[in-house]
C-alpha cells in the first residue's frame, strides 16, 4: 500500500461508506486505522442512535427510548455519550422515563445485554446487539458507549440478533415490582 500523508488518506476516505472504511481499511495499517477512526468519529458516529424498547402497562403499546449522540468523552475518547433522549411515540415520554428510572434503580433485565437497539441514520438498518461495555450516564437519561465496540457490532460480522417481538423494558414489570412489600 502506498504511503501518503494523512491529509490525502482523509480526503480519499471521505468518499467511501462508513461501513467500508471500518470493515475494509480500518485494519490495513496503523496509519489507515488512525485516519479511519478520525473520519468515523467526526460525522458517522454522530448519526447513531442507541436505545431500548418498552411496553406500556395499560394498553401494551410498544415504544422506544432512543439516545442520540452528544459528544466524545474528553477524558476517555474511546467512549461516546448518547444522551439526547427521544421517545417514540412522543406521548409516552413520561412512561418511558419512569421505566428508565426504574431500571436505573433496579438494574436492567439480564437479557438486556443482547438487546440494545442501534441504528445508523434515519434510514439505516436497526440492529439489536450486545454492548457489554455500555455504561449509564449519571444524572440524566443516557449511555456511554465504546464507539469501537459499536462499530464492530454494527458493521462487523452479522450480529446475533435478539427477537424484537418482546421489548426488553416492560412497564408492567416495573409496576409489579414497585407494588411488592
Amino acid at each position: 500500500m502506498p504511503h501518503f500523508p494523512d491529509e490525502i488518506w482523509l480526503n480519499i476516505l471521505e468518499y467511501l461508506s462508513p461501513s467500508d472504511v471500518w470493515t475494509s481499511l480500518h485494519r490495513a495499517s496503523k496509519q489507515l486505522q488512525r485516519c479511519a477512526e478520525d473520519i468515523l468519529t467526526r460525522e458517522p458516529l454522530t448519526k447513531f442512535t442507541v436505545g431500548l424498547g418498552f411496553v406500556t402497562s395499560w394498553h401494551r403499546h410498544p415504544g422506544t427510548i432512543a439516545f442520540t449522540f452528544k459528544d466524545l468523552n474528553k477524558h476517555n475518547p474511546e467512549y461516546a455519550c448518547f444522551a439526547s433522549c427521544i421517545v417514540y411515540p412522543q406521548h409516552y415520554y413520561d412512561c418511558a422515563m419512569q421505566i428508565w428510572s426504574h431500571h436505573l434503580a433496579q438494574g436492567f433485565p439480564e437479557d438486556n445485554t443482547r438487546g440494545w437497539r442501534v441504528q445508523h441514520g434515519y434510514e439505516g438498518r436497526v440492529v439489536f446487539m450486545a454492548l457489554p461495555n455500555l455504561a449509564v450516564v449519571d444524572g440524566e437519561p443516557g449511555v456511554w458507549v465504546n464507539w469501537r465496540e459499536l462499530f464492530n457490532a454494527y458493521w462487523g460480522p452479522p450480529p446475533v440478533v435478539c427477537s424484537p417481538r418482546r421489548p426488553l423494558l416492560d412497564a408492567s414489570h416495573a409496576e409489579s415490582e414497585s407494588l411488592d412489600p
